[in-house]
């Protein structure tokens, strides 16, 4: 399917302008296009007549040149109609701004439309969005132009299901002089879904980085997803919306999408490397960091800074991202220290973060970030710049950032955000240098049920009679007709376990087993199927870890038994996808030889047919 026509039209045909209100979103588009954007732009409206003196036609079937975008405004009734006169017209995509479909309740209505265009291979996006926002080529948002803040062309490709973040998004983006190639409102996303525009963005040539604010997918929609992600070549950062459960029925009603299970997705974007920002102000520093360094680091983090406190902070900040202050090897700091002013060489403090103090000049600031940039133990430097200090100039940006491009390694700056220090901030960015108005925002761009109740599991079970007593007192118990008797195993307790997730599909779930599942909370996700390395990477991520690798002279578990259980057990879910709901095996009980299930519960998806 070809979108190009959705962001570099060379024509667009605005359906539903009005005669008699100058404020119609089809007007404030039409005018927005018509006369500030290089595209050709016809309006239309069934009355006909003239607008400003140019011409309203009838229909799109009335314009005799070709017209390669419609951007659809009229009630929600008459959009099929007019999606069937675009595509008799031969116009090759449209937006559809208009309201009134799934989030409406009315889901028929919006599919008779996806039919419609599906048959004929028309894309378009929406309905119920502002459309695409792609500087320099077309503006759809129906948002007067000055009242709307419009960031510069740059290389992040933005998608938004909410327009109204979007649009505020990129107030944000603007504000910290960060660019976008494209942005677009999705809205419900009867036809053109994320999906599509991870595509689009991955070919364009102006994208670096590919963000989006997702509320939720269709069934299995987020398993093609974080398939498309995985495959593509440049970075992704996702803001999720619907995290809880008052949030959820508020992304429900809103575009009539499927928040499903946060946690689930949290982990499976941590588990396939796509960046999640929990704020949109993280999504900004993200955004801003991976345009410029796309490969990414390891995390050890070197810090120069003009105040011991800011580089506490830093510090800090760095510990509660999982970043690491690596110790500067010895002939770095000795280095270092050769070269600065003499009136700071015996007062800075030298070890990470580095403090120069606010008797520093220019040169000392260079010198310490060169030199740092070298040091094996180090692969991102932290610069936080106080202007006020008096030995820093205000080309303090622009030299850093040579320095920076010199040596080959990520640096990040801080720079408080006030107009008097706006030429040192624009020395950063020219050079595409990330830089943050708060040491936190810069940090952060470095970054990126059982039944025991019941007493329905009888253990420790030594003799004949004592199996005999409590399977009659089993067998007493309200919904119990069967005793299940197994061997006795001394162990670690762990769960495996695995839900059918309405997004992604099969997920597998891995923590500590038995009661601790509920007492610590404490498990990991990976979308099926899974490799030995995710396994690794879920025991990692455990607060039990040190459970399995064996604690307080305890033995541990077998990695390779439960490795092998973990990765066959992913495979198998694959083949159960169309009939389970989730899938307890819990404890399994891991010695050091072996790994044995010693209890199992499958919640079955109701069959039809």
């Amino acid at each position: 399917m070809d979108i190009s026509c959705l962001f570099r039209p060379s024509s667009m045909a605005v359906i539903g302008v009005s005669t008699v209100h100058d404020s119609h979103p089809a007007n404030v588009i039409y005018n927005k296009n018509h006369l500030r954007y290089p595209v050709q732009t016809f309006a239309v409206n069934p009355k006909g007549g003239r607008l400003n003196r140019e011409l309203l036609y009838r229909s799109v079937a009335d314009i005799e040149m070709p017209v390669d975008l419609a951007v659809i405004a009229v009630r929600s009734r008459f959009v099929p109609d007019v999606v069937a006169q675009c595509i008799a017209k031969g116009i090759k995509g449209a937006v559809i701004i208009s309201g009134g479909f799934a989030e409406s309740g009315n889901k028929d209505l919006q599919d008779q439309v996806a039919d419609i265009a599906a048959r004929a291979d028309f894309p378009f996006v929406g309905p119920n969005c502002l459309g695409i926002y792609a500087p320099d080529a077309v503006d759809t948002f129906f948002l007067p132009g000055e009242r709307i803040i419009h960031p510069k062309k740059g290389n992040i490709g933005f998608v938004s299901q909410s327009g109204g973040v979007l649009v505020d998004q990129m107030v944000k983006f603007a504000g910290e002089g960060i660019g976008v190639s494209a942005a677009v409102s999705i809205g419900n996303k009867a036809c053109l879904r994320e999906t599509h525009l991870i595509d689009w963005f991955e070919q364009d040539l102006g994208t670096r980085v590919i963000a989006f604010y997702i509320e939720g997918f269709d069934c299995r929609e987020g398993r093609e997803f974080i398939q498309k992600a995985q495959a593509c070549s440049k970075p992704i950062v996702v803001l999720k919306a619907g995290k809880t459960a008052t949030g959820i029925a508020a992304a429900s009603s809103h575009t009539a999408s499927m928040a499903g299970d946060y946690r689930v997705f949290s982990q499976i974007m941590l588990q396939h490397c796509v960046a999640e920002a929990d704020t949109e102000y993280e999504l900004t520093s993200f955004c801003e960091a991976l345009s410029c360094y796309p490969k990414g680091i390891f995390g050890n983090v070197g810090i120069v800074s003009v105040s011991g406190g800011h580089g506490v902070v830093a510090a800090d900040a760095c510990g509660h991202h999982g970043l690491h202050i690596p110790k500067i090897a010895a002939a770095t700091a000795d280095t270092i220290r050769a070269r600065l002013s003499p009136e700071i060489r015996q007062i800075a403090a030298l070890e990470n973060p580095v403090d120069l103090t606010g008797s520093c000049v220019d040169a000392d600031i260079l010198t310490s970030v060169r030199h740092l940039s070298r040091d094996q133990n180090i692969d991102c430097i932290l610069a936080l710049l106080l202007p006020y200090s008096p030995g820093i100039s205000a080309d303090i940006g622009a030299k850093l950032s040579q320095v920076a491009r010199n040596e080959g390694k990520p640096l990040i700056a801080y720079v408080p955000k006030e107009d008097k220090y706006k030429i040192i901030t624009e020395g950063f960015e020219l050079n595409r240098i990330p830089v943050a108005s708060s040491v936190e925002g810069a940090v952060v761009s470095a970054d990126i049920v059982h039944k025991t109740e019941m007493q329905a599991v009888v253990t420790g079970i030594q003799d004949p009679d004592t199996l005999a007593s409590q399977m009659k007192r089993l067998l007493a118990l309200k919904g119990c007709d069967q005793v299940l008797v197994e061997e006795m195993v001394y162990g670690i307790e762990i769960l495996v376990g695995a839900k059918n997730d309405v997004q992604f599909g099969p997920v597998v779930v891995l923590g500590p087993g038995g009661t601790g599942v509920e007492l610590y909370n404490d498990t990991a996700i990976r979308l099926a199927p899974v490799t030995p390395a995710d396994v690794c990477s879920m025991v990692d991520s455990l607060g039990a870890k040190p459970v399995f690798e064996g604690f307080r002279g305890r033995p541990g578990v077998n990695m390779e038994a439960l490795t092998r259980m973990v990765v066959t057990f992913s495979h198998l879910l694959m083949d159960l996808e169309p009939y389970f709901e989730s899938i307890d095996l819990n404890p399994v009980i891991c010695t050091p030889d072996r790994c044995v299930v010693a209890d199992a519960r499958i919640m079955l998806l109701p069959q039809t047919g």
